[in-house]
């Protein structure tokens, strides 16, 4: 008789009938002796060490009894074959669906700007995009309210917004996010920080944003920027990482500074003015633009020009670029943001005065 050995080293899922047989090839006994001693049919004996047949607790004491090997490690090892058997299935299952979902997935932007790895077999696609949005199945990224919040409309005129490509983007800030350590939110010394922050309109953003970045965390808010995903048509957004942890990104879509502060302080004005937990999205196109978007507007507009001097400015209708650098320089702000409120409002043609706005090229890397 063979000296004994109930140690199994794999990696692979074994059916406890599997583990049996090596156990009865090593005492030198044979199946049918094996069903004799256990008092049960030959063939189902074989159905169950072909791990066809599943083992019962009775039958594990029965094997424990002849055998000499524990009952429990018999019953788990039977669970975690059918177990691993059940998720293959369902893996399995999911592929070819997940699959036919790549298409709308913009997978050679996301390797371009290193946020996912290369490949060019569809079914490592699927499993790496699955990792990125840490989901079984890319089917659930439509279901998880982050990636797919309530969109007013998924088209505008010609415009085809892509659900996925919000996605893509909303998932990428949530990474970053995750990496800015931030205290508890805190409204109030947000409010107090905000005439500081405005004040950074006139330095270079390789001056003020660490500080931004650094001052903003400090109220509990992460400050992420990142590229703009094609047929998004969003420029920023706000959600949430946990109840006192929020985010504010951006996607610098427009690259003018007056275009970038706007929109942050649109973003931080949906924190402090709108409910937790909502995914503000803050799309280009103003049909797609609900109350929410016009209260944060409202907001963003009056701290960086306050109302009753911007229409003071405007009743002279002197929009010389010496007024613009002026009215200004009394406000402390950037004067390309003078312009783009200007434009915005049709006292000024698209594109005069452009020399007055300043580009930016901001990473939060």
């Amino acid at each position: 008789m063979k000296k004994e050995n109930h140690n199994l080293h794999t990696d692979a899922p074994i059916h406890a009938g599997a583990f049996i047989q090596l156990h009865l090839a090593e005492i030198g006994m044979t199946k049918k002796e094996f069903a004799v001693r256990l008092q049960r049919p030959f063939n189902k004996v074989l159905m169950m060490l072909n791990g066809k047949k599943e083992i019962t607790p009775q039958t594990a004491i029965g094997i424990q009894k002849i055998l000499k090997l524990d009952a429990q490690v018999i019953l788990n090892l039977q669970t975690s074959y059918s177990l691993q058997i059940e998720r293959n299935k369902k893996t399995n299952g999911n592929l070819d669906a997940d699959i036919e979902l790549l298409e709308h997935y913009n997978y050679s932007f996301m390797v371009k700007n290193g946020w996912i790895a290369e490949t060019r077999k569809k079914e490592e696609r699927v499993e790496k995009l699955r990792s990125f949005f840490n989901v079984a199945t890319l089917h659930a990224v439509n279901h998880l309210a982050l990636y797919n919040p309530q969109f007013r409309q998924v088209s505008s005129g010609e415009k085809k917004i892509s659900k996925e490509a919000i996605a893509i983007w909303l998932r990428r800030g949530e990474i970053l996010a995750a990496d800015i350590k931030t205290a508890p939110y805190n409204e109030k010394l947000l409010r107090a920080i905000l005439p500081e922050v405005r004040k950074m309109t006139t330095t270079d953003p390789r001056e003020f944003f660490p500080g931004l970045v650094s001052i903003l965390a400090d109220c509990g808010i992460a400050l992420v920027v990142e590229k703009y995903v094609s047929r998004s048509y969003v420029s920023g957004a706000t959600f949430w990482l946990s109840g006192e942890k929020a985010v504010a990104m951006l996607s610098l879509r427009g690259k003018y500074a007056d275009s970038f502060w706007f929109s942050l302080f649109h973003e931080l004005a949906h924190v402090i003015l709108h409910k937790k937990g909502n995914v503000m999205l803050n799309y280009t196109d103003q049909t797609l633009r609900d109350e929410f978007d016009a209260e944060a507007d409202e907001f963003a507009s009056n701290l960086l020009i306050p109302k009753k001097l911007y229409n003071a400015f405007v009743k002279k209708s002197s929009f010389y670029s010496g007024d613009i650098k002026m009215f200004a320089k009394n406000l402390e702000i950037d004067p390309g943001i003078i312009v783009g409120r200007l434009t915005h409002n049709g006292y000024l043609n698209h594109g005069q005065f452009n020399d007055l706005r300043t580009q930016y090229e901001i990473s939060d890397e």
